[in-house]
């Protein structure tokens, strides 16, 4: 609710990027925190970071409503929900396997490099939109 209602006062767009950028420091954070023994409260900080990061989907599904017609807005949402809900959904066993395969450090390494290209793609989308 609080993500969702900072981005009826800042914009949509401005606060998933702060999310993204939360994402990339966050789990970033754990990888270098695990990586160089920087602590707990280095930990501490990047959980939290990361845990903002988790609440992307509320501007971005607001975001979506914005852009949809009122005839469009019960089969056009449940669509587009259903679609990054499940892609969402998808990232626990990739992170897990990922893990396995990997370790701990490339698993939150990837998921920080998801978010940087989310990012990313905002940030581009930001630019053309005033005219970069």
């Amino acid at each position: 609710p609080v993500t969702g209602s900072i981005s009826d006062r800042i914009g949509r767009d401005a606060t998933a990027m702060v999310t993204m950028a939360a994402g990339v420091l966050g789990y970033g954070g754990l990888v270098a925190a695990a990586a160089l023994d920087l602590g707990l409260p280095v930990t501490v900080g990047a959980v939290g970071l990361v845990g903002l990061a988790m609440s992307w989907g509320a501007p971005i599904q607001s975001r979506f409503m914005d852009l949809l017609s009122d005839a469009e807005r019960g089969a056009g949402f449940g669509l587009v929900r259903t679609a990054y809900m499940v892609t969402g959904a998808s990232g626990s066993v990739v992170v897990g396997s990922v893990s396995d395969a990997a370790g701990w450090a490339v698993a939150f390494g990837l998921l920080a490099c998801v978010m940087a290209l989310g990012l990313a793609t905002l940030t581009a989308n930001r630019l053309l939109d005033l005219g970069y």
